[in-house]
């Protein structure tokens, strides 16, 4: 099958693309492995459910992590093999309705996925794939991230 831009790209552009046959799959998790302080992680079993990749106003049944001045809300999840690919995060409602810090780490193992040094000596291996990062989730919004090899998230 032979690759076809739109139209608004003129015969310039002939012989100068090519085109990605691969297909998208989204996976949901298949277990919520560890969670930081119950207070601060409500409903961790929403996360395992499959998703539309559009936030719900509705239903009010969404993962929620929350932080405080001490402690921070945080989720490994257990993909069940490992897998190459990332994360589509969907956001709902946020404070404020202004986008929110998380921070990713991606592992092959879970101790990997659950190392704490952010770019220091004890990270998720950031050779060859950034694994270990910090990100910005839009208000209402949906965020990919990730291309790297892993069978653990940490949220």
């Amino acid at each position: 099958m032979h690759a076809q831009l739109p139209p608004v790209f003129g015969k310039e552009y002939e012989g100068k693309y090519e085109k990605d046959t691969r297909v998208r799959v989204f996976l949901a998790p298949q277990r919520v492995v560890w969670q930081a302080g119950e207070e601060l992680v409500k409903k961790p079993e929403a996360i395992l459910k499959k998703g539309n990749g559009q936030a719900d106003l509705n239903t009010h049944n969404d993962l929620t992590l929350t932080s405080n001045d001490t402690e921070k809300g945080g989720i490994l999840l257990d993909f069940g093999k490992e897998i190459h690919g990332g994360l589509q995060l969907v956001s709902a409602n946020t404070k404020n309705a202004k986008p929110v810090r998380l921070r990713i780490r991606f592992g092959e193992s879970a101790a990997e996925a659950m190392a704490e040094g952010l770019y220091g000596e004890h990270n998720a291996t950031n050779d060859h794939a950034i694994r270990d990062m910090l990100v910005e989730l839009p208000w209402l919004g949906k965020t990919e991230i990730g291309n790297t090899g892993f069978r653990f998230a940490r949220i």
